[in-house]
C-alpha cells in the first residue's frame, strides 16, 4: 500500500517508463564513465510530487543498476542519481 506522498510498490515496467529510462541513458553513462549496449528497464517505483520521481531497475551488460529520474508534468526528463551493484532480486529503495 502506498502512503500519501510516498513511493508506490514495485511494478512491472510500462512503455512510458522504458522511454523515460532511455532518455536517462546518456546521463547515466556519463555519470558512471561507461557505455552500455544493454540498457533495459525491468521494474520501477514512482512518487507523485510536482511531477513524478521514478526509481527504475535497469538491466545492463554489466548487471543491474537503479536510476532515479524526475519527470516534471510539463518538461524534460531529468536524471538525478544512479546506484550500482544491484541484482535482479534487490529491492528498489529510495536513494
Amino acid at each position: 500500500m502506498t502512503l500519501p506522498g510516498g513511493y508506490s510498490d514495485t511494478k512491472p515496467v510500462t512503455q512510458e517508463v522504458r522511454t523515460i529510462a532511455i532518455q536517462a541513458k546518456a546521463a547515466t553513462q556519463t555519470k558512471l564513465g561507461r557505455n552500455y549496449e544493454t540498457f533495459e528497464a525491468i521494474t520501477y517505483r514512482s512518487q507523485i510530487v510536482n511531477g513524478t520521481n521514478y526509481l527504475i531497475k535497469v538491466k545492463t551488460n554489466n548487471g543491474y543498476i537503479h536510476i532515479k529520474v524526475y519527470k516534471p508534468f510539463n518538461g524534460n526528463t531529468e536524471f538525478k542519481a544512479v546506484q550500482e551493484g544491484q541484482t535482479l532480486g534487490s529491492e528498489i529503495n529510495t536513494f
